[in-house]
């Protein structure tokens, strides 16, 4: 069972009286906060009015990242042929693997 917090209401000026969310003390309504979270960029409130003792900073991993710029392409690609990547003996014989296989110097 947790402990509760008795809370005085004065007669002259009376304040409304509320229950933290997470811990389940009695507080004055004015002196819960509202919990924010991180949704994309920005901050919102997630529904949660809790005391300052358990109130949470939004968490950083929860912000979207920026994803960094794209390469800049390279104009005019010229791209090898797949022939001149293999390995020739001084024969001219092209090396293989024992099930076949052309190597490659890549």
């Amino acid at each position: 069972m947790t402990a509760r917090r008795r809370i005085h209401v004065s007669p002259r000026n009376p304040r409304a009286a509320a229950q933290c969310d997470r811990c389940c003390r009695i507080f004055f309504h004015d002196q819960l906060v509202k919990e924010m979270a991180y949704r994309g960029d920005r901050t919102v409130w997630n529904g949660l009015m809790v005391c300052r003792h358990c109130l949470d900073a939004p968490q950083p991993q929860d912000r979207r990242r920026q994803p960094g710029r794209d390469p800049i392409p390279v104009q005019n690609p010229r791209f090898q042929d797949q022939e001149s990547n293999l390995l020739i003996t001084q024969s001219g014989d092209v090396l293989t693997t024992d099930g076949g296989d052309a190597l490659t110097w890549w």
